[in-house]
């Protein structure tokens, strides 16, 4: 025991050692309560929304997303590689067999009479060897294998997060479009039917002529707003296809449909 706490002071390099974080300005220095709840809370922050066209597409993005299956294939090779790190430890065992069928030649004489009957010959060997981590030539290369793989499945989780942080403003940027352009047609409904009026009260003589202009003026101002509130949508509707991995020409207004603009809390 003694010659193991010895040798494992001899490591070479420092030892890891956590950055102090410099002290926030108080106006930010805040302490928010953590625990348990708090980390389960954030995990399916998205279901504070209560919008289950949104839970459907957060589930098919952690399924279907290319980057996020790409960062957990690198989370398993890096564990895989700090295992077979971690297997320098233990000693290593090497069997080597062998046969050998043999017959003489009729015309050889090198191994007794040509006529002698055909022979085997068996080998069996083998061979151990234990290699001590002298100087942290074992222990370094594990710990930065684990250090890696820890290191990877961080940055899968803030991958994950930024994902899903997209596609829920996204999709919320979906519905807001959506009511803009129910409002906007609604609008330019009234207006057509406002328009419709004042050419009646003008053909009577009771308006003059700058009222029309005025109502047709305020019509096409709130009808030229409709086909960039449109192409504002497509480029979120395509946001939201590229994220759950699919082409934009996949048919997603069947898929989100109509809805309302969804309610987010105040602490999210």
């Amino acid at each position: 025991a003694a010659l193991t706490l010895n040798l494992s002071g001899c490591l070479v390099g420092p030892d890891f050692a956590r950055p102090t974080i410099p002290r926030l300005h108080g106006a930010y220095s805040t302490t928010t309560p953590t625990g348990d709840s708090d980390a389960g809370d954030l995990a399916c922050w998205w279901e504070c929304i209560n919008d289950p066209r949104l839970n459907e597409l957060i589930l098919e993005v952690t399924h279907q997303n290319l980057q996020l299956r790409e960062s957990n294939f690198r989370i398993a090779e890096a564990r895989a590689l700090a295992g077979a790190v971690s297997g320098r430890f233990l000693p290593t065992l090497n069997q080597k067999d062998s046969l050998f069928h043999r017959k003489n030649s009729i015309n050889s004489t090198q191994f007794g009479s040509p006529l002698a009957a055909p022979f085997n010959i068996y080998s069996l060997g083998f061979d151990s060897a234990w290699e001590i981590g002298l100087f942290g030539k074992i222990q370094r290369p594990q710990q930065s294998a684990n250090a890696r793989a820890d290191a990877i499945s961080e940055a899968w989780a803030a991958l994950r997060l930024s994902l899903l942080a997209e596609l829920a403003t996204s999709y919320v940027d979906y519905r807001v479009i959506q009511e803009r352009i129910r409002i906007a047609e609604r609008n330019r409904n009234m207006q057509v039917q406002t328009l419709d009026l004042v050419n009646n009260r003008f053909a009577n003589g009771l308006v003059p002529a700058l009222e029309v202009a005025q109502a047709e003026s305020n019509m096409y101002q709130t009808a030229a707003t409709i086909p960039a509130a449109r192409q504002q949508l497509i480029q979120s509707r395509n946001r939201i296809c590229i994220l759950v991995g699919k082409s934009p020409e996949f048919n997603m207004d069947c898929v989100l449909g109509e809805g309302p603009i969804p309610e987010i809390p105040s602490g999210l």
